[in-house]
């Protein structure tokens, strides 16, 4: 390893610069160091860029002093306080060899120590070469020290950088088993570690901003709570926000809203079923060792109940005046809050739960003997005894009181009025029915079952949407109490979380064992669900960066926002559009096509919507689905249809190498189709121009083509490889972008040069749009990404892979979002867009402030682990 050593002199002192060279020589011979000095710059090199280059590269500066050399203009050529600033900082070292007698003292080189050691400059002792082996012999020891300090430095970066490899194969790993916390952590440290590196890897440095731009977008992760021993069974939350968790190590938990776990409920010698709190704070306990046990908030034990068998679940009354406990002992109890025996509720077989209502004056039990029962809370008067053909897994109120919803192993479940009289049963399950529950309106119920799906019914037992996608027994299903969402839990190690209109919105994936429940924060913005793996974990739904548009039953062709960015309509292959409002709720299907929906768009009012068919027609549409009008005409396949500016107009592409353009009614006004310019292959797509007096038409013959609105051919694109599948201009200028087969896309000015390609996709492009501000272009590719570019050809980001080849990809009027399509028959809508484009930096400090619960509160992080919440005041060089 060859130190870059600089020598400095004046022409004065040639001779002994030269003596001092000689006598370095065995260092350079052995490749100790590398010496450079003014006479080393050849014929025909700028003097000022070789000097300047030349002291970038140095490690060590020796400066031949003397007057003449201070004297020199070569002195400030060099730059003597820039040299020493960087001596300063340990960057360079800069080493002064006193040739003859000068005044140096007072210079700024003063605070350097010089050399040689003793008797003096070199020509003032009696052997000049005595002098200079003396230099030699320092500068060796100088030299040999900065090695070793360079090898530590080397070792110290290559350590460095398999401490980022490792972090990141550990985070990558951790991602693929849906760790999303745990993913994020690993990537922050290789983040610090990049950031503590002098040249920190390039690609090193690619690869984790990838990974937390990704993290930050996709990872719902609040906390994870590790302290329990086995099954966390179930978990609910206080009015204040508190979460209790029951569990199988015989213990129930308490944790703030931030993970901190407050206390735990020792006292039961066998499984905790079930925790829950009273509207004044208390908690009651559940347990296999046949008790219950009221505990106030600062856990301590106020009473047990006891019971013959397993205690299966108890709850305080609402009013606050009583508990009620069911057990498999055949009964259910009634207790004061004092812990007094009230009255004793008897059913055949085990009871599985019991509740009151929400007014405290009726109880609901429900057993294993097919029956629930309706008392009275006074426990003599039983109401109604409520028949199924198989054990009754449970019981619930609605919200109002009036009615009663069971659930049952005979696949039914049954609504009645509060005095036990039928009002309909709810079928369509083809398994066991595990849970059933109203929504907090009484509008809505949803039940789970073995089956693997829930279903959202009606208030008058009509069936609304069935939630399908688990892969196995979906054991309860809660709505959130701002009514809003719903949260299935499933024995397929998931929790989903869904809209009420039977959207999903979250996959919470992490846990590797049966999520058991699943709960919703008061304010509804958190999940907390508990599961075999003996863990309880935490999920942000606030702001939830992506919303999945699931409906269609094939491939989604395309997707668009409507000019307020308030709804969003999609194209699918299954015969339909479908219109959904921008947080993902269904709105209306498109039905009237015979075969594929190739692409839909918006009027520029956003009151009518196209589309167009491999029926070989477009149809106008109201935004709630009425049929407005068919563009009849074409001989092939019509795959795209957009408006005018104006909205009197729209183009319409297709396979028939022709477009068209037409009225809102319908008729056509003219056809572009010129025998010597036309296309010669399918057009695949068509569209106007800002001001709706061009069109620039894209076609499978490699090339795009702009004409007047008249039908009259302008000019043509040519410098793509394979076929255009899209083209766009842009919204503010006659600028063109198009989007190929060879894998790129291009941009064209209004004359038809080319400006710039935009490289970076491995596969066929799909569609390629700017976004309504003329500042950026968003592509979608068969890749399975879509990427974000500057209007110079910048990549300035890519959205986190897609599981299949995206279709199209387009922005949201203001730019915050963007909706993409792909063959997996799903669309997705990604909110915040702009976090995308962020610095690794950004990222480190964002990414530690979502960390933080879990680095606060999880107690299997290592003390050395906590360093990594060190703020991030760091240089921005990502």
């Amino acid at each position: 390893m060859s130190i870059q050593v600089f020598i400095a002199f004046a022409d004065r002192d040639n001779t002994l610069f030269e003596e001092l060279v000689n006598h370095l020589q065995q260092l350079e011979r052995d490749e100790t160091i590398n010496i450079w000095h003014r006479n080393s710059i050849l014929p025909g090199e700028e003097r000022e860029i070789v000097l300047r280059n030349r002291l970038g590269l140095a490690e060590i500066i020796i400066l031949l002093i003397s007057a003449s050399f201070m004297a020199s203009e070569y002195y400030d050529e060099i730059g003597i306080e820039q040299l020493l600033e960087r001596h300063r900082r340990n960057e360079i070292q800069i080493i002064p060899v006193i040739l003859r007698p000068v005044d140096w003292e007072n210079s700024e080189l003063s605070r350097l120590k010089v050399l040689p050691t003793k008797r003096g400059p070199v020509t003032t002792w009696e052997n000049k070469d005595e002098a200079l082996q003396n230099v030699t012999e320092e500068l060796r020891k100088i030299i040999e020290v900065r090695i070793l300090s360079k090898d530590k430095e080397q070792l110290e970066q290559e350590i460095k950088f398999a401490n980022v490899e490792l972090a990141l194969i550990e985070s990558k790993a951790a991602l693929l088993n849906n760790q999303g916390l745990a993913a994020m952590f690993k990537a922050v440290k290789a983040g610090k570690y990049l950031q503590a590196m002098n040249k920190p890897d390039k690609n090193q440095q690619l690869e984790v901003t990838k990974i937390l731009q990704q993290l930050n977008y996709s990872t719902l992760d609040k906390n994870l709570l590790e302290d329990h021993k086995s099954d966390v069974i179930s978990a609910s939350f206080s009015n204040d926000g508190k979460l209790v968790t029951a569990s199988r190590d015989k213990t129930a938990k308490v944790w703030d809203i931030t993970g901190q776990l407050l206390f735990t409920l020792n006292g039961h010698t066998d499984s905790v079923w079930m925790a829950n709190f009273s509207n004044d704070s208390k908690i009651i306990t559940a347990s296999r060792d046949k008790t219950a046990k009221v505990w106030d908030m600062t856990g301590q034990l106020l009473f047990t109940l006891t019971h013959e068998s397993d205690v299966t679940c108890a709850s305080f009354s609402p009013d606050g005046s009583a508990i009620i406990t069911a057990s498999r002992d055949k009964t259910a109890k009634v207790w004061d809050m004092t812990g007094q025996l009230l009255f004793t509720l008897t059913h055949k077989s085990d009871v599985i739960c019991a509740n009151f209502s929400p007014d405290s004056t009726t109880i609901v039990t429900a057993s294993i003997d097919n029956t629930a029962k309706i008392w009275k809370n006074n426990g003599r008067d039983l109401v109604a005894i409520l028949n199924h053909k198989a054990d009754v897994t449970c019981a619930n109120f609605s919200p109002d009181s009036s009615m009663i919803i069971t659930a049952s192993r005979d696949k039914m479940a049954k609504v009645w009025n509060n005095t036990g009289r039928l009002l309909f049963t709810l079928l369509g399950h083809q398994g066991d029915i595990w849970s059933a529950s109203f929504s907090p309106d009484n509008s809505k119920i949803v039940t789970t079952s073995m089956d693997k799906t829930a279903k959202i019914w009606n208030s008058t037992g009509q069936i609304l949407f069935t939630l399908s996608g688990h892969q196995s027994d979906v054991w309860s299903a809660s709505f959130s109490p701002d009514g809003s969402k719903i949260v299935t839990a499933s024995m397929d190690d998931t929790a989903w979380v869904w809209d009420v209109y039977g959207n999903l919105l979250s996959r919470l994936k992490g846990h590797s064992g049966d999520v058991t429940s699943a709960s919703f924060s008061p304010d509804s913005s958190i999940v907390a669900t508990t599961s075999r793996d003996n863990t309880v974990r935490m999920w942000d739904l606030q702001n939830s960066p992506l919303i999945t548009l699931t409906g269609h039953s094939d491939y989604v062709r395309s997707a668009c926002f409507s000019p307020d960015g308030k709804i969003i309509v999609t194209a699918s292959r299954d015969n339909t559009a479908k219109v959904w409002g921008a947080n993902g709720e269904h709105v209306a299907t498109l039905e009237g096509h015979s075969k594929d929906v190739v692409n839909a768009s918006f009027s520029p009012d956003g009151k009518k919507i196209v589309t167009a068919s491999s029926d070989c027609t477009a149809k106008v549409w109201g935004i709630q689905g009425e049929h407005l009008a068919t563009l009849e005409g074409h001989t092939e396949d019509v795959v795209n249809a957009s408006f005018s500016p104006d909205g009197t107009k729209i183009v319409t592409a297709s396979s028939d190498c022709t477009a068209r353009v037409w009225d809102i009614q319908g008729e056509l006004l003219a056809t572009f189709e010129d025998n010597n310019n036309g296309h010669n292959d399918s057009i695949r797509s068509a569209s106007f121009n800002h001001h709706g007096d061009r069109i620039v038409t894209a076609s499978w013959d490699n090339t795009a083509k702009v004409w007047d609105i008249e039908g009259n051919f302008l000019f043509t694109l040519i410098g793509h490889d394979n076929s255009v599948k899209c083209a766009s201009f842009s919204p503010g200028s006659e600028n063109v972008v198009t989007a190929s087969g060879d894998n790129t896309a291009k941009i064209w000015n209004a004359e038809g040069e080319l400006l710039t390609t935009l490289e970076g996709h491995s596969s066929s492009l799909t569609s390629a749009y700017y976004n309504n501000g003329n500042t950026m272009i968003v592509t979608a590719s068969w890749d399975k990404t879509a990427k974000v570019w500057d209007t110079q050809g910048k990549l300035l980001f890519t959205l986190p892979s897609h599981p299949s080849s995206l279709a199209s990809a387009t922005f949201s009027p203001d730019s915050s979002k963007i909706v993409t399509t792909s063959d997996d028959n799903l669309a997705r809508v990604w909110n915040h867009v702009n976090s995308f484009n962020k610095t690794l930096v950004e990222l480190l400090e964002i990414s530690y402030a979502k960390l933080n619960d879990y680095l606060s509160t999880n107690p299997n992080v290592r003390e050395e682990d906590l360093e990594v919440s060190g703020s991030y005041k760091l240089e921005n060089n990502s």
